[in-house]
Parts: structure tokens; C-alpha cells; sequence
């Protein structure tokens, strides 16, 4: 819901939100996917934007509200011209110097975390002290933290059941994990009496031991990757999401079977996860080469049966 309501406000309320339905043109939307473009947006946003479009106007027409006949979305055709698809993952490499810019980051223990369990962000963000079984090395992940439009934080349990899971924690993990419960300590301790209610046991908090606002973290991503190429090193796009993806393609390239990735990452189907898939060419070639060495093997035990 909170997803649907931030596509209106910033890509329909300002083109639509003040045009009946009976008054709705294929211009109006028109217009919408003009904007899009203009501003250079991504395709899922555009994709997402369009569904919403769709969904909204096809159920106006399943109660009544408008005939199939006057539905302008049909009658429009699906922007074009849009930014070429960015690298949505990342090597081995290029992970491990990212964490080693993050080192001095606040939130360098964040993203060390994502990366090594493909967590979604607002399921680390809302990570309670307590959600750690350390006695079977497993994290446990049973909610979301969420923000409105007002601003206002707030828990909320996943929306799927794949997304109610256990993690079993990599070393690299558990250490993030140690070493926040420490950062937290420091922050928290001096200030522990203002702190109460839901979030008084989160994990992740700000310097004021509040609930963490993704976008102070995606500011952070930002400033990092503009010093790691300001050093004069290669780094691609990196955002939040990202670090899902190349937690899927860098495990299935150490050999973790898609379906122990797709439980670890919470998607409700396989093929979703095959979607998060970017194999490295180097992997991929390596992999290749595998058909040669059995085909190889298979040769000369044939020639040892002659």
C-alpha cells in the first residue's frame, strides 16, 4: 500500500489527481509517461507506474464506474526511449571494496549484514537485539519497518509467508551483527531513558537512537561510491536493492543451490530469484569450460574401453 501511495504522489497526483474519471483522456496519461521519461526513470518504476494505471482503471470498469469502451489506458502506448538497463549486481571484488570504503560508515555494519543475507532493507532496518538465535547461528526475520508520507515509522509483518524466515548466519553476518550490537551500545547508553516503546530494542538506530531513514542511508551508498571512483577505481551503480542481487548471483557463483538462495532471500518463487541473476562472465566462462572437461573425460574413457 505505502508503494502504491508514493507512485501517486509523485508521478500521478500532479497530471491526474484532479481530473474525473469521466473526464480522463489518453493525453492525461500521455502526459504521465512524458514525465517519466523526462525525468530519465527507471524501467521498473515506468512498469510499476503503468500497472498501478492499469489496475486502477480496469477496476473502475469491473464496477461500473466507467465502460470498457471510454478506458484510455489501451489507447496508449507504453513510453519509449528509456535509459539503458544499469548493472543491478556486482563481482566478489567489487562488494568486498565496498565494504572497505563503508568501514568508517554508521551504517557500514548495514550493509555488511545485506550483503551477506540478502535481506531486504526494511527487514534489517527493522531488526530487533533479540532476533539472533547465536546458539544455532540463525537470524530470524519476522518484520518490516516502514515509514508514511507523514514521516511517521512503523513494524509491520511481511506481506508473503516465504518472507517469514530463518537466516542462517555466514561468519561475515554474525559479525555485522556483533559488531552493531557494540555501535549500538555506544549510541544508545547515553540516551537509553528517551528511547522507548516498539523501537527501543532495535538494532539499526541513528545517532539520536531513532528508527533509521532509508534515505539517509542511500545518501551514505552514494558518498561511498563517489569516493571509491574519486581513488580512481571501477564501481558501478550501487543502491539498496542491489546488494539482493548481487547477494543472489555472487551465491549461486560459490555454488549455493538456487533454492537455498531463494529461501534466503524470501521470494515466493524460484523464477523470481532467477530474475536477480547476473552471472559474471568469468563464472560463466568457467562454467563452460566444464563441458570440455567432461566431454574430455568422457573421451578417453571410451578409449580406454577400446
Amino acid at each position: 500500500m505505502q508503494q502504491y501511495r508514493f507512485l501517486y504522489d509523485y508521478y500521478l497526483k500532479g497530471f491526474i489527481g484532479k481530473i474525473k474519471l469521466k473526464n480522463l483522456l489518453p493525453y492525461h496519461i500521455q502526459k504521465v509517461y512524458n514525465n517519466l521519461v523526462e525525468k530519465k526513470m527507471k524501467q521498473g518504476t515506468v512498469n510499476n507506474v503503468r500497472k498501478m494505471i492499469r489496475t486502477l482503471l480496469n477496476e473502475a470498469v469491473r464496477r461500473g464506474m466507467l465502460s470498457a469502451d471510454d478506458n484510455p489506458y489501451p489507447k496508449v502506448k507504453a513510453p519509449s526511449n528509456l535509459p539503458v538497463k544499469q548493472q543491478r549486481s556486482f563481482t566478489e571484488e567489487q562488494r568486498d571494496q565496498f565494504l572497505q570504503y563503508a568501514g568508517k560508515s554508521l551504517y557500514a555494519n548495514l550493509y555488511k549484514l545485506l550483503l551477506y543475507t540478502g535481506m531486504r532493507v526494511g527487514e534489517a532496518l527493522a531488526l530487533m537485539i533479540c532476533d539472533v538465535d547465536w546458539d544455532n547461528h540463525v537470524l530470524h526475520v519476522t518484520k518490516n519497518l516502514q515509514k508514511t508520507t507523514q514521516g511517521m515509522f512503523y513494524i509491520e509483518t511481511p506481506k508473503t509467508r516465504e518472507s517469514i524466515r530463518d537466516i542462517y548466519l555466514v561468519p561475515e553476518a554474525e559479525e555485522a551483527f556483533k559488531s552493531q550490537l557494540e555501535l549500538r551500545k555506544i549510541i544508545v547508553e547515553p540516551i537509553q531513558e528517551d528511547i522507548k516503546g516498539e523501537f527501543e530494542n532495535l538494532l539499526f538506530v541513528n545517532t539520536k537512537g531513532k528508527p533509521v531513514n532509508v534515505g539517509s542511508v542511500r545518501q551514505s551508498i552514494n558518498r561511498i561510491v563517489a569516493k571509491i571512483r574519486a581513488d580512481g577505481n571501477d564501481c558501478p551503480d550501487i543502491w539498496l536493492h542491489a546488494m539482493r542481487h548481487g547477494y543472489v548471483s555472487i551465491a549461486v557463483a560459490r555454488g549455493v543451490p538456487l533454492e537455498v538462495v531463494q529461501a534466503n532471500v524470501g521470494h515466493t518463487s524460484i523464477e523470481t530469484t532467477m530474475r536477480y541473476l547476473e552471472l559474471q562472465p568469468d563464472y560463466i566462462r568457467k562454467q563452460s569450460m566444464k563441458i570440455s572437461d567432461l566431454y574430455q573425460t568422457e573421451k578417453a574413457d571410451n578409449k580406454s574401453i577400446e
